[in-house]
């Protein structure tokens, strides 16, 4: 009786599913946030920034904001990350923008993972007379889950061009004469411990070592206080997308900047997600994943000082760095 006791326990053992292993969440997720009836707008910008332990426990903050609008909000969270996906709890607003006798949801949410989609999404509820909603969030650094794109030839320079032609008909004047959008990168700048892109190609061409070289992104625009990419800075980014082809051992690190308005923990985050879109626009136009990574600084790392509407237009840039 013993043993075949022993044997029972054995093939139960033997037949215990093994757990899936945990995802890595860590890093920033992009998306948009919907709320049924009941709250001061439908659609939201949302996303998330997760920070991830060895034991799947989650930190980190959400960002909420009213599109076309000053009103958004931070909020701190906590969570667990398991085989299926993400559950959060937020905790508490740590720093806000909102109209008078109006006030930001406290959310629980279980978002599910698509590791074709490389999205989270489901739905979040809250304490407060809140009505519940749904959520979905993208993470464009994760890419590298999606098949990479097999070159036969070399780059189509000729396209690339054309593409860079189109962008010609929306000038920098016209712009900026819209209050809502303002420039990032605007000039031809070249702050010291910076190259300009010549420069660059330049050192390249006489087989000096670029490692730890930085570039500022000319003429790279963004909507104010969103992470609205404007059509025009493609222009800019096509002449990086041919550089990296033209290169295809150098990788980059690019990296968002902020002037010193507002609250830091809403620059920071604005910036590493300003980022990602950019690193999103050079996976989309081919290059792999794996040669490029994003970080946001908020406004740590001025390049002049922030006592000018000039020096701090200066500041907000996207540049990168040669890794």
């Amino acid at each position: 009786m013993r043993h075949s006791f022993l044997s029972i326990v054995f093939l139960l053992l033997m037949c215990k599913p093994v757990l899936s292993q945990k995802i890595d969440f860590s890093g920033a997720w992009i998306g948009i946030l919907h709320q049924n009836a009941g709250g001061i707008n439908d659609i939201y910008e949302f996303s998330i920034i997760l920070n991830q332990d060895k034991n799947g426990n989650l930190t980190g903050t959400s960002l909420i904001r009213i599109e076309d609008t000053k009103e958004y909000a931070v909020i701190s969270l906590k969570g667990k990350a398991t085989s299926q996906g993400v559950v959060i709890q937020e905790i508490k607003v740590i720093e806000q923008s909102i109209r008078s006798n109006a006030y930001w949801c406290i959310k629980d949410y279980t978002l599910k993972y698509n590791s074709v989609r490389e999205s989270l999404s489901g739905p979040w509820t809250a304490k407060q007379t809140c009505s519940p909603g749904t959520m979905e969030l993208i993470r464009p650094k994760k890419v590298t889950s999606l098949p990479t794109p097999k070159r036969t030839s070399k780059p189509d320079i000729a396209k690339a061009k054309e593409e860079m032609a189109k962008e010609e008909s929306i000038t920098e004047e016209s712009l900026l004469t819209e209050e809502k959008k303002t420039p990032i990168s605007t000039t031809a700048y070249v702050p010291f411990g910076y190259l300009s892109m010549e420069g660059l190609k330049a050192e390249i061409k006489e087989n000096k070592s670029v490692t730890g070289k930085k570039i500022i992104l000319e003429n790279v625009y963004f909507l104010q206080s969103s992470t609205n990419m404007i059509e025009n800075s493609s222009k800019t980014l096509l002449e990086i997308v041919s550089f990296l082809n033209e290169n295809p051992s150098i990788k980059i690190k690019i990296s968002g900047h902020t002037d010193n308005v507002g609250k830091e923990h809403s620059n920071k985050h604005l910036s590493k997600l300003r980022a990602m879109v950019v690193m999103n626009f050079l996976i989309d136009k081919g290059i792999e994943a794996s040669r490029l990574s994003a970080e946001g600084y908020g406004s740590m790392f001025p390049i002049l000082p922030n006592n000018s509407e000039e020096n701090k237009k200066r500041n907000r840039r996207v540049e990168f760095e040669i890794k």
